[in-house]
């Protein structure tokens, strides 16, 4: 199984650096939000700032409107400068670092100065910034709204544009706002709509530095933003020190491009952290599973303490309403500030199709913004999936290698009977810099210890297949016993190949473990992919009940030796046939290799010595009933 890493998402290894001398910035990661929001123009509303320019240019203190608490200080007013940050205090940030080196987010800039006067910034897009083409021109305003003691100031930069310079321009205008509300402290940074310039998909990104400074350069006085530039902006991650670009470790920083603009309203929210605050940080389910599974469903919800005080004792619920209704209660006996725990509930079995809402939900604490959290699940008729019928937030391959391989993603699923596992569906992924057009690809069935139950043939992606879902179809349908099984992708790469990242993930951090594995596409022992923090693989298995089965068949027809050097006896007894059986064999593919009869109350001899090595699939009929067995020929 060749190497393998991913590409376009973030956070994928242990954050490392030198602790904070200095007091700790009161915001955290943890607690740290990206929603979706609305953005409103401040139009005529509040103030115009005056700036000498719309080149590296600070306003005059401006003034908030009320006090707001920050970095263990108070403040009343703040410095805008128009390279899409603002300091707060009366005194202006340095001029010698206005903004990092173009996509050096680590060189220069206010966010790594240690200049005295580079501190309590609040950058939501720093970069070297212009006026963009938007009418008007560029414009800079401050609006305090509401009544106390819940009023808001909302700072704006609008119709701004990256500078282009080794990189072209990304965005031709781009406006957006900072919210500081009164009492709660919370700081929101919201985004309008920007319109992207002609700039090539292929172009490099540009790399704005966002988030929070509070004294200096060092973990926990900062809380940064890191987002791949091909990615949604919902897909953004916190980090809580500078980045960091090294050999074995590269942030990204705010990275943009001119072909993924924000929505309108995204909203990044920092709250400040409270004593007792336990939040529900993920829920792990699955998005669809099909009514005819008959296995029970675990859910399982990641609960973490981001407050400063250790909390005992913690219920948390397991609601499902909808089509199907169930409710589990766990209790977390104690957890110390900064720790998580993952709650297993109850299993329950769906019995109706529709859609089920599930909701894990905590009791009131200082924070009750974070004590829910909710996710939708669809019962199906036949259809697993973790990941959600949304596009691909990221990607992983396997690294090319000067040797051919073949290797797999796979995804566990369980049924509680037998079933005939029929279609895998796998998306696609591809960009400029993983090209999977031309490339080729199979999907597979596994064992939940990696032996290999059944593939389709070799497919070679096409330009329609490239980010859509491709349904990989089995010639003949893999028999499932009861229990779990794993449905992969296989990414074959020849001798010398180039990279390329063909299976698409959904962000998921921390990613659930005992789920998503790896293994050689032959088949061989999983392993675990939950530490490296990839995400959901994009793979669906659609699975039918099993029919026409026969247990009277099951009972009268023994095979042995298995493994055998390709001689079987296929010894059958009391099967009461109506008719003659029929013996078929087939192959990983499907494909029947064999056709023959057999007598009841015999034994058959069944020669495949003139077979390959490999697993087959026996079928013994008679008439509308069958059994099917799996043997094995090694010679």
């Amino acid at each position: 199984m060749g190497n393998w890493r991913g590409l376009a998402l973030l956070g994928l290894l242990t954050l490392a650096g030198t602790a904070a001398t200095a007091q700790t910035l009161n915001y955290t990661a943890p607690i740290a939000q990206n929603v979706a929001g609305t953005y409103t123009d401040l139009g005529t509303t509040g103030t115009a700032i005056a700036t000498a320019s719309t080149d590296d240019a600070n306003s005059t203190p401006q003034n908030i409107g009320f006090g707001f608490n920050y970095n263990g200080q108070g403040f009343t007013q703040f410095i805008l400068n128009t390279n899409g940050f603002l300091k707060l205090g009366t005194t202006a940030p340095s001029s010698a670092a206005l903004f990092t080196l173009e996509n050096q987010p680590t060189q220069g800039g206010p966010v790594n100065s240690i200049n005295a006067a580079d501190v309590n910034l609040l950058m939501p897009f720093n970069f070297d910034l212009e006026a963009g083409n938007g009418a008007g021109g560029a414009e800079y305003r401050v609006a305090t709204t509401g009544t106390a003691p819940n009023r808001v100031c909302t700072i704006q930069w609008k119709n701004v544009s990256d500078k282009a310079g080794a990189t072209p321009k990304h965005y031709a205008n781009f406006s957006f706002q900072v919210k500081l509300y009164e009492t709660t402290n919370v700081i929101e940074f919201v985004y309008g709509t920007a319109t992207g310039t002609t700039a090539p998909a292929t172009a490099a990104p540009h790399w704005a530095t966002a988030g929070l400074k509070g004294t200096g350069p060092l973990q926990g006085q900062v809380l940064l933003i890191s987002h791949a530039s091909v990615n949604p902006w919902s897909t953004i991650t916190y980090i809580d020190e500078p980045y960091v670009n090294s050999p074995t470790r590269v942030d990204n920083a705010l990275n943009f491009r001119s072909t993924v603009t924000p929505d309108a309203g995204r909203t990044f929210r920092f709250a400040p952290q409270y004593a007792n605050d336990i939040e529900v940080q993920l829920i792990y389910s699955l998005d669809r599973l099909p009514v005819s599974s008959g296995a029970p469903h675990v859910v399982q919800a990641v609960v973490r303490n981001v407050g400063t005080a250790t909390q005992t004792l913690i219920p948390v619920t397991l609601t499902v309403a909808g089509a199907n209704s169930f409710t589990s209660i766990k209790s977390v006996p104690s957890l110390t500030a900064g720790s998580a725990a993952t709650v297993i509930f109850d299993g329950y079995t769906v019995t109706a199709p529709g859609t089920n809402t599930l909701t894990v939900s905590l009791l009131g604490d200082n924070n009750n913004s974070n004590n829910s959290a909710t996710a939708a699940q669809q019962v199906t008729n036949n259809v697993f999936s973790v990941a959600t019928t949304g596009p691909a937030t990221g990607a992983v391959g396997f690294n090319a290698s000067t040797s051919a391989f073949e290797s797999a993603f796979a995804v566990k699923y369980a049924v509680g009977g037998p079933r005939l596992l029929t279609a895998i569906t796998a998306y696609i992924y591809e960009d400029a810099t993983s090209i999977a057009v031309g490339k080729t690809v199979y999907a597979a069935a596994y064992s939940s210890t990696g032996a290999l139950l059944g593939r389709t043939p070799n497919y070679v992606v096409t330009a329609a297949d490239a980010n859509n879902r491709k349904t990989f179809t089995f010639p003949t349908p893999i028999s499932l016993p009861a229990g779990e099984f794993l449905a992969g992708f296989v990414q074959a790469n020849a001798a010398g190949g180039t990279n390329y990242f063909p299976m698409g993930t959904q962000a998921e951090v921390p990613t659930r473990p005992g789920t998503f594995f790896t293994l050689t596409g032959a088949g061989g022992t999983p392993n675990d992919a939950s530490s490296r923090n990839f995400g959901r693989y994009m793979i669906e298995a659609a699975v039918t009940t099993v029919t026409g089965t026969s247990k009277a068949l099951e009972t009268a027809v023994s095979v042995y030796p298995n493994p055998s050097a390709g001689e079987f006896a296929l010894d059958v007894r009391g099967a009461n046939a109506k008719h003659g059986l029929q013996v078929e064999v087939s192959n990983l593919l499907g494909q029947r290799v064999y056709l023959g009869a057999a007598r009841d109350n015999f034994e058959n001899k069944l020669n495949l010595s003139h077979l390959a090595n490999g697993l087959y699939t026996l079928k013994v009929k008679d008439g509308a009933q069958y059994m099917m067995r799996t043997i094995s020929i090694s010679k």
